[in-house]
């Protein structure tokens, strides 16, 4: 599981059932949007639960597919855009083309909260003496407290997502039998 993502796992026999009748790939295929819709779900609810700062964090949250995942998986990450790649990023837009920053870098500190040192005060020496000086510093209540927005929007949205994924797969499935295609 990613370190800050969500993994929701599904054993849909009825499903299952139905899918084996369909070739691999177009198996495949079906499952990617019904679980793609599911992530949807989830991204709409996690902008809306996003801290309102200055908008940026709510515009860098997006949907990732991984591409290799183990067999038989397909996984969807809805996440933050973050990193010296997202820095400057070139948009069209009406009157030409505009350089925007993308990276949401903070959104790790908003979901998790951070310790506040300072420039050159860096935690010195080894894994217990910073644990140490981690533990004095949050009594002393000198910790930026978190305000998680990731975790709590999937909590919120697991059974709309289950719906939307659901009622894709259901769609999918019987376009692809109104068809004939196997």
């Amino acid at each position: 599981m990613p370190a800050d993502g969500i993994q929701v796992i599904t054993n849909l026999p009825d499903f299952k059932r139905q899918m084996a009748a369909f070739s691999k790939n177009f198996e495949k295929n079906i499952v990617r949007s019904a679980t793609n819709a599911a992530a949807q779900v989830f991204k709409k609810v996690v902008i809306a639960a996003a801290p309102r700062a200055s908008g940026r964090l709510k515009r860098a949250i997006y949907i990732f597919r991984r591409r290799n995942p183990k067999a038989g998986t397909v996984e969807m990450l809805v996440s933050f855009r973050r990193g010296k790649k997202e820095q400057r990023v070139a948009v069209k837009r009406k009157r030409g083309t505009v350089i925007i920053n993308r990276d949401a870098f903070y959104g790790r500190f908003l979901e998790a909260g951070w310790h506040p040192r300072g420039p050159g005060k860096r935690l010195t020496g080894g894994k217990r003496s910073r644990a140490l000086q981690v533990k004095r510093n949050a009594a002393a209540g000198a910790r930026m407290v978190s305000r998680p927005f990731i975790l709590p929007g999937f909590k919120q949205a697991k059974s709309a997502a289950l719906a939307a994924f659901s009622a894709k797969m259901t769609e999918r499935i019987n376009k692809a039998n109104a068809e004939g295609r196997r």
